[in-house]
């Protein structure tokens, strides 16, 4: 874990966006994005609470470019996933954890162009 949180660390620093609404409500998720402007790059943490009831949520992102696609990598299971800035502010970052009182890492990362339709 410490490895992991040094590798993210630098985004700290960065623009902050809160993700979830209600922080105190323990029936909901918690989590927080943190943005490189000048990377076009950072990391979004989403934790689900032990009494949160939903196991999948969908969360819009700031500070994204919309033309633009970006690559997300979960940190726990590697597996990569590609979104437009547009797709991820409009419709949102689908994040699914089965277990309550888990979490899940993405780092992302802008890769240049925009995506064929």
């Amino acid at each position: 874990m410490i490895e992991e949180y040094k590798s993210v660390r630098k985004y700290y620093a960065c623009d902050y966006y809160p993700i979830f609404g209600h922080p105190e409500d323990e029936y909901a998720w918690a989590g927080w994005q943190f943005h490189d402007e000048a990377a076009d790059e950072g990391v979004v943490v989403a934790f689900r609470r032990k009494n949160a009831l939903a196991e999948r949520v969908t969360v819009p992102l700031g500070g994204l470019k919309p033309e633009k696609i970006y690559e997300f990598i979960h940190s726990d299971t590697g597996e990569k996933k590609e979104y437009t800035g547009a797709e991820l502010k409009e419709k949102g970052l689908p994040v699914t954890l089965p277990e309550k009182r888990s979490s899940a890492l993405f780092r992302y990362r802008e890769k240049g162009g925009e995506r064929k339709r």
